[in-house]
Protein backbone atom coordinates (compact mmCIF):
# COMPACT_ATOMS: atom_id res chain seq x y z
CA UNK A 1 0.00 0.00 0.00
CA UNK A 2 1.24 3.38 -1.00
CA UNK A 3 0.16 4.84 2.10
CA UNK A 4 -0.50 4.42 5.62
CA UNK A 5 -4.13 4.67 6.69
CA UNK A 6 -5.50 5.04 10.09
CA UNK A 7 -8.67 3.64 10.19
CA UNK A 8 -11.56 4.64 12.30
CA UNK A 9 -13.32 1.92 14.29
CA UNK A 10 -15.99 0.96 12.60
CA UNK A 11 -13.74 0.01 9.33
CA UNK A 12 -11.91 -1.66 11.59
CA UNK A 13 -14.42 -3.89 13.23
CA UNK A 14 -15.97 -4.40 9.26
CA UNK A 15 -12.83 -4.98 8.33
CA UNK A 16 -12.52 -7.69 11.07
CA UNK A 17 -16.17 -9.22 9.78
CA UNK A 18 -15.15 -9.44 6.34
CA UNK A 19 -12.00 -11.33 6.46
CA UNK A 20 -13.56 -13.94 9.12
CA UNK A 21 -16.63 -14.46 6.49
CA UNK A 22 -16.90 -17.18 4.69
CA UNK A 23 -18.98 -16.09 1.80
CA UNK A 24 -17.60 -14.52 -1.28
CA UNK A 25 -20.21 -11.46 -1.17
CA UNK A 26 -20.09 -9.08 1.96
CA UNK A 27 -22.54 -6.11 2.06
CA UNK A 28 -21.57 -3.26 4.26
CA UNK A 29 -23.83 -0.53 4.99
CA UNK A 30 -22.59 2.99 6.53
CA UNK A 31 -24.11 6.17 6.61
CA UNK A 32 -23.43 8.58 4.03
CA UNK A 33 -19.49 10.33 4.88
CA UNK A 34 -18.55 7.57 7.46
CA UNK A 35 -15.46 6.52 4.71
CA UNK A 36 -16.92 3.82 2.67
CA UNK A 37 -14.48 4.19 0.00
CA UNK A 38 -11.41 4.15 2.44
CA UNK A 39 -12.74 0.91 3.89
CA UNK A 40 -13.63 -0.50 0.66
CA UNK A 41 -10.12 -0.37 -0.98
CA UNK A 42 -7.72 -1.21 2.47
CA UNK A 43 -10.25 -4.11 1.84
CA UNK A 44 -9.63 -4.69 -1.63
CA UNK A 45 -5.36 -4.31 -1.41
CA UNK A 46 -5.50 -6.97 1.83
CA UNK A 47 -7.41 -9.49 -0.41
CA UNK A 48 -5.14 -8.70 -3.09
CA UNK A 49 -2.62 -9.78 -0.69
CA UNK A 50 -4.07 -13.04 0.33
CA UNK A 51 -5.03 -13.88 -3.23
CA UNK A 52 -2.54 -12.72 -5.42
CA UNK A 53 -2.71 -10.52 -8.38
CA UNK A 54 -6.55 -10.06 -9.33
CA UNK A 55 -7.74 -8.27 -12.07
CA UNK A 56 -10.15 -5.67 -10.01
CA UNK A 57 -13.78 -3.90 -10.63
CA UNK A 58 -15.37 -1.20 -9.39
CA UNK A 59 -18.74 -0.36 -10.49
CA UNK A 60 -19.70 3.66 -9.16
CA UNK A 61 -23.31 4.89 -9.89
CA UNK A 62 -22.45 7.61 -12.28
CA UNK A 63 -19.28 8.93 -14.23
CA UNK A 64 -18.23 11.21 -11.81
CA UNK A 65 -18.06 9.04 -9.06
CA UNK A 66 -16.06 6.61 -11.59
CA UNK A 67 -13.79 9.44 -11.36
CA UNK A 68 -13.45 9.71 -7.21
CA UNK A 69 -12.89 6.25 -7.54
CA UNK A 70 -9.73 6.08 -9.63
CA UNK A 71 -8.14 9.00 -8.11
CA UNK A 72 -9.05 7.69 -4.53
CA UNK A 73 -7.44 4.12 -5.45
CA UNK A 74 -4.46 6.06 -7.13
CA UNK A 75 -3.68 6.93 -3.30
CA UNK A 76 -3.59 3.50 -2.58
CA UNK A 77 -1.34 2.32 -5.10
CA UNK A 78 -4.20 0.95 -7.28
CA UNK A 79 -4.24 1.83 -10.79
CA UNK A 80 -8.13 1.53 -12.46
CA UNK A 81 -9.12 2.89 -15.59
CA UNK A 82 -11.86 4.56 -15.75
CA UNK A 83 -12.11 5.21 -19.33
CA UNK A 84 -12.21 1.35 -20.30
CA UNK A 85 -14.34 0.25 -23.38
CA UNK A 86 -14.69 -3.53 -24.50
CA UNK A 87 -13.17 -2.55 -27.65
CA UNK A 88 -9.98 -2.17 -25.79
CA UNK A 89 -8.28 -5.77 -25.53
CA UNK A 90 -6.58 -6.77 -22.92
CA UNK A 91 -5.59 -4.42 -20.10
CA UNK A 92 -1.91 -3.25 -19.37
CA UNK A 93 -0.15 -4.89 -17.31
CA UNK A 94 0.58 -2.30 -15.41
CA UNK A 95 -3.16 -1.72 -15.10
CA UNK A 96 -4.70 -3.12 -12.00
CA UNK A 97 -8.36 -3.33 -13.48
CA UNK A 98 -10.94 -0.64 -14.50
CA UNK A 99 -13.91 1.14 -13.03
CA UNK A 100 -17.49 1.39 -14.94
CA UNK A 101 -21.30 2.13 -14.16
CA UNK A 102 -23.78 0.00 -13.59
CA UNK A 103 -25.49 1.45 -16.82
CA UNK A 104 -22.34 0.06 -18.75
CA UNK A 105 -22.10 -3.25 -16.89
CA UNK A 106 -25.62 -3.44 -18.17
CA UNK A 107 -25.04 -2.57 -21.57
CA UNK A 108 -21.85 -4.98 -22.04
CA UNK A 109 -21.85 -7.86 -19.33
CA UNK A 110 -20.25 -10.40 -21.55
CA UNK A 111 -16.79 -7.95 -22.13
CA UNK A 112 -17.02 -7.07 -18.51
CA UNK A 113 -17.31 -10.32 -17.19
CA UNK A 114 -13.68 -11.65 -19.31
CA UNK A 115 -11.99 -8.82 -16.83
CA UNK A 116 -14.15 -9.72 -13.87
CA UNK A 117 -13.62 -13.38 -14.18
CA UNK A 118 -11.48 -15.06 -10.56
CA UNK A 119 -11.29 -11.32 -9.81
CA UNK A 120 -12.20 -8.76 -6.88
CA UNK A 121 -15.49 -6.71 -7.19
CA UNK A 122 -16.60 -4.02 -5.47
CA UNK A 123 -20.44 -3.00 -6.01
CA UNK A 124 -20.44 1.01 -4.80
CA UNK A 125 -24.17 1.91 -3.85
CA UNK A 126 -25.45 -1.12 -4.76
CA UNK A 127 -29.21 -0.39 -4.59
CA UNK A 128 -28.82 0.92 -7.25
CA UNK A 129 -28.45 -1.78 -9.54
CA UNK A 130 -32.31 -2.07 -8.35
CA UNK A 131 -33.28 0.95 -10.44
CA UNK A 132 -32.99 -0.82 -13.87
CA UNK A 133 -34.26 -4.48 -14.15
CA UNK A 134 -31.38 -4.87 -17.33
CA UNK A 135 -28.89 -3.24 -14.71
CA UNK A 136 -29.38 -5.83 -12.14
CA UNK A 137 -29.17 -8.46 -14.29
CA UNK A 138 -26.05 -6.94 -16.09
CA UNK A 139 -24.60 -7.13 -12.19
CA UNK A 140 -25.59 -10.85 -12.22
CA UNK A 141 -24.03 -11.71 -14.92
CA UNK A 142 -20.89 -9.81 -15.20
CA UNK A 143 -19.81 -10.84 -11.80
CA UNK A 144 -21.01 -14.22 -11.66
CA UNK A 145 -17.65 -15.84 -11.75
CA UNK A 146 -15.66 -13.39 -9.35
CA UNK A 147 -13.45 -14.77 -6.58
CA UNK A 148 -15.00 -11.90 -4.30
CA UNK A 149 -17.41 -9.34 -4.53
CA UNK A 150 -17.64 -6.60 -1.87
CA UNK A 151 -20.88 -4.53 -2.04
CA UNK A 152 -21.54 -1.08 -0.41
CA UNK A 153 -24.62 0.88 0.50
CA UNK A 154 -25.38 4.16 2.35
CA UNK A 155 -28.78 3.34 3.18
CA UNK A 156 -30.54 0.34 4.17
CA UNK A 157 -32.86 -0.82 1.38
CA UNK A 158 -35.34 -3.48 0.06
CA UNK A 159 -35.63 -5.34 -2.84
CA UNK A 160 -39.04 -4.18 -4.37
CA UNK A 161 -40.04 -6.98 -6.91
CA UNK A 162 -36.46 -7.65 -8.08
CA UNK A 163 -33.85 -9.24 -5.58
CA UNK A 164 -30.15 -7.66 -6.39
CA UNK A 165 -27.99 -10.20 -7.38
CA UNK A 166 -25.35 -11.11 -4.44
CA UNK A 167 -26.94 -9.99 -1.92
CA UNK A 168 -29.05 -11.84 1.18
CA UNK A 169 -32.78 -10.99 1.95
CA UNK A 170 -35.24 -11.38 4.73
CA UNK A 171 -38.88 -10.97 3.73
CA UNK A 172 -37.70 -8.65 0.63
CA UNK A 173 -35.52 -6.73 3.20
CA UNK A 174 -31.36 -6.54 2.42
CA UNK A 175 -29.78 -8.28 5.23
CA UNK A 176 -26.44 -6.02 5.35
CA UNK A 177 -23.24 -7.92 6.89
CA UNK A 178 -22.14 -4.78 8.76
CA UNK A 179 -23.89 -2.13 9.46
CA UNK A 180 -23.13 1.34 10.12
CA UNK A 181 -25.92 3.49 10.87
CA UNK A 182 -26.04 7.55 11.43
CA UNK A 183 -26.68 6.90 15.31
CA UNK A 184 -23.62 5.04 15.30
CA UNK A 185 -21.43 7.76 13.42
CA UNK A 186 -22.95 9.96 15.87
CA UNK A 187 -22.03 9.17 19.16
CA UNK A 188 -18.53 7.99 18.04
CA UNK A 189 -17.99 11.84 17.26
CA UNK A 190 -15.95 13.19 14.79
CA UNK A 191 -17.10 10.70 11.64
CA UNK A 192 -19.91 13.00 10.30
CA UNK A 193 -21.54 16.18 11.00
CA UNK A 194 -24.84 16.35 12.72
CA UNK A 195 -27.63 16.97 9.85
CA UNK A 196 -30.02 19.72 10.99
CA UNK A 197 -33.60 20.52 9.30
CA UNK A 198 -34.81 23.78 9.71
CA UNK A 199 -38.58 24.02 9.48
CA UNK A 200 -40.21 26.74 8.20
CA UNK A 201 -43.75 28.20 8.31
CA UNK A 202 -45.50 30.90 5.85
CA UNK A 203 -49.24 31.16 5.27
CA UNK A 204 -50.34 30.00 2.19
CA UNK A 205 -53.31 31.25 -0.20
CA UNK A 206 -54.84 29.29 -3.32
CA UNK A 207 -58.30 28.61 -4.41
CA UNK A 208 -59.49 25.47 -4.36
CA UNK A 209 -61.48 23.18 -6.52
CA UNK A 210 -64.76 24.90 -6.24
CA UNK A 211 -63.48 28.13 -6.58
CA UNK A 212 -63.20 29.44 -2.70
CA UNK A 213 -60.14 31.03 -1.40
CA UNK A 214 -58.57 28.90 1.04
CA UNK A 215 -55.22 30.01 3.53
CA UNK A 216 -53.74 27.91 6.03
CA UNK A 217 -50.12 27.52 7.41
CA UNK A 218 -48.01 24.33 7.66
CA UNK A 219 -49.30 24.54 11.37
CA UNK A 220 -52.52 24.03 11.15
CA UNK A 221 -54.25 20.78 11.15
CA UNK A 222 -56.32 20.24 7.10
CA UNK A 223 -57.68 17.32 5.71
CA UNK A 224 -55.90 15.02 3.42
CA UNK A 225 -56.90 16.59 0.52
CA UNK A 226 -56.68 20.75 1.55
CA UNK A 227 -53.32 19.57 3.25
CA UNK A 228 -52.25 18.43 -0.71
CA UNK A 229 -53.40 21.81 -1.94
CA UNK A 230 -51.67 23.92 0.29
CA UNK A 231 -48.38 21.85 0.00
CA UNK A 232 -48.65 22.14 -4.16
CA UNK A 233 -49.35 26.34 -3.38
CA UNK A 234 -46.55 26.32 -1.02
CA UNK A 235 -43.82 23.91 -3.87
CA UNK A 236 -45.24 26.17 -6.85
CA UNK A 237 -42.49 27.92 -8.50
CA UNK A 238 -45.05 30.93 -9.54
CA UNK A 239 -45.62 31.24 -5.79
CA UNK A 240 -43.92 33.47 -3.01
CA UNK A 241 -43.40 30.90 -0.04
CA UNK A 242 -40.98 28.62 -2.31
CA UNK A 243 -38.76 31.68 -3.42
CA UNK A 244 -38.31 32.98 0.10
CA UNK A 245 -37.37 29.43 1.36
CA UNK A 246 -34.53 29.72 -1.16
CA UNK A 247 -33.42 33.04 -0.62
CA UNK A 248 -33.43 32.51 2.92
CA UNK A 249 -31.28 28.99 2.94
CA UNK A 250 -28.79 31.05 0.45
CA UNK A 251 -28.38 33.48 3.00
CA UNK A 252 -27.82 31.01 5.89
CA UNK A 253 -25.37 29.08 3.53
CA UNK A 254 -23.24 32.61 3.19
CA UNK A 255 -23.28 33.30 6.54
CA UNK A 256 -22.05 29.97 7.40
CA UNK A 257 -19.24 30.05 4.51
Amino acid sequence: MSTTVRLRRWQQRALERLEAAPSPDFLAVATPGAGKTTFALVALRRRMAVLGARRVVVVAPTAHLKSQWARAAAGFGLTLEERWRPTDGHLPGDVHGIVTTYQQVAGVAPAVARVAAGGLVVLDEIHHAGDDRAWGRGVRDAFGAAAWRLALSGTPFRSDSHAIPFVRYAMDEAMPDFEYGYGDALADRGVIRQVEFPSLDGEMEWIDAEGAVRSASFGETLSATLASQRLRTALSVDGEWLPAVLDAAQARLRELR
